[in-house]
């Protein structure tokens, strides 16, 4: 909800960093006043690192829906707000994706849903987080495969998008979260939760207002 905040989390800023430091306070005090969490910067910083991945997904959730240049003009797309987003910092989205910089990553290459997840569950290093797991990704590699089969056309980050989506949010009720390894709740996953769980502190509880 935060991550689709204008107020919070506008989208026309091109990286969390850019984000105003009085946004990002405004968030922690929002989720200060939902949940009962022990005082430290240690579980600020949790909460602003799960705020930025929402938030990155939720921007590259917007472009695969709205952003279409083989489809539409770059006005057209301008002009086709989502309801929630100002106008001006739907424009800034927009001409930052229709960038040289907008439509490559840091390696020169364009990002799939798979390669977005890929980069906020790893290190600097390049090894996954401590809760998840390569079987994901070798899932969903095994399902791009079986898709290329089906559909040659298909170009490469297509096919990505289409396994990622169709691993993760499959009809099937998956024993454990997707992408994490035997024994993670949902509740341990990101952030915050994961923390108090890890210090013993239990199910994080909603305050009663």
């Amino acid at each position: 909800m935060i991550a689709k905040m204008e107020s919070r989390c506008p989208v026309g800023e091109k990286d969390w960093h850019a984000i105003d430091k009085h946004f990002k306070g405004k968030i922690i005090t929002d989720i200060r006043e939902h949940f009962v969490i022990p005082p430290g910067a240690e579980y600020d910083n949790q909460a602003l690192k799960r705020a930025n991945k929402c938030w990155m997904q939720y921007k590259y959730s917007l472009k695969q829906q709205y952003y279409k240049p083989e489809q539409k003009t770059l006005d057209q797309i301008c002009n086709n707000v989502p309801h929630g987003i100002t106008s001006s910092n739907w424009v800034k989205l927009v001409k930052y994706w229709d960038s040289d910089k907008g439509k490559e990553d840091e390696h020169g290459q364009k990002m799939s849903l798979l390669e977005l997840w890929i980069k906020t569950h790893t290190s600097k290093d390049g090894s996954f987080l401590p809760s998840t797991t390569e079987d994901f990704v070798d899932d969903v590699k095994a399902k791009v495969e079986e898709l290329r089969m089906m559909h040659p056309k298909m170009s490469e980050q297509e096919l990505e998008d289409e396994a990622f989506q169709q691993t993760m949010y499959g009809n099937e009720i998956p024993d454990r979260p997707v992408g994490y390894r035997l024994g993670v709740k949902k509740g341990d996953i990101f952030g915050v939760r994961g923390v108090l769980r890890k210090e013993g502190y239990g199910k994080v509880q909603k305050r009663i207002l």
